[in-house]
């Protein structure tokens, strides 16, 4: 299996719609601030995955979910809906009044971990933000060298950026909007050969998902 951990969901989109792989991660359909993805990827060996706690966003009807002490994961298509007395999934979001046994439930039944992993930071999103310190940050804390793709959209970031690309860091500038899928594919085509080389070689059985308007699970 490929152990694909990342900030946005185009590492979400890579394991389900390109591998048809089940979650070997609890970071699916998240969003992960870079200070904590940077601790993520500096610590990843060390880290207490069992050391959890939920924080209940302060505007929307959200969490966060706070892994070692260090590490905020909020899940952005969880929400909780007290007019959802059974889980209802819709429009790519799962909504249920008891959303916060549910993220608990889904974090560990995907706690699958490897030795493997494979970072991605970036998406298709917020085109217009400059991205480049926060993602030298995450570039930086990489220090056991893990295979890492930076997605850029400006090429301002880029011409900065590239000067860290080696063998292990990948630096990839994508003109798509508010695209993961697409920009999966891309990521994917582009560095296949990177994929397979960190499968660590345990078999799953396929997985499809009959309505792609429902795939967050």
């Amino acid at each position: 299996m490929i152990n694909i951990i990342g900030d946005s969901c185009v590492a979400s989109n890579i394991t389900l719609e390109i591998l048809k792989q089940q979650y070997v991660n609890p970071f699916c359909w998240n969003i992960i601030d870079y200070i904590s993805f940077g601790y993520l990827i500096k610590n990843y060996k060390n880290i207490n995955f069992n050391n959890i706690q939920l924080k209940k966003h302060p505007v929307v009807p959200k969490y966060t979910l706070i892994i070692d002490e260090k590490i905020n994961v909020f899940y952005e298509h969880y929400i909780e809906d007290n007019s959802a007395k059974t889980i209802k999934k819709e429009n790519n979001n799962v909504y249920y009044y008891d959303i916060k046994s549910y993220i608990i439930s889904k974090y560990k039944s995907r706690l699958k971990l490897n030795n493997k992993p494979i970072f991605t930071i970036g998406s298709s999103w917020n085109i217009e933000k400059d991205k480049n310190k926060e993602f030298e940050f995450v570039i930086n804390q990489n220090v056991e060298k893990y295979p890492l793709f930076v997605i850029v959209n400006k090429n301002s970031d880029y011409l900065y950026l590239k000067k860290y690309e080696n063998n292990y860091t990948k630096i990839f500038k994508t003109n798509l909007v508010k695209n993961n899928t697409a920009l999966a594919f891309d990521i994917y085509n582009k560095y296949k050969i990177i994929f397979d080389k960190n499968d660590d070689g345990i078999k799953w059985s396929k997985i499809n998902y009959s309505d792609k308007y429902k795939k967050v699970e």
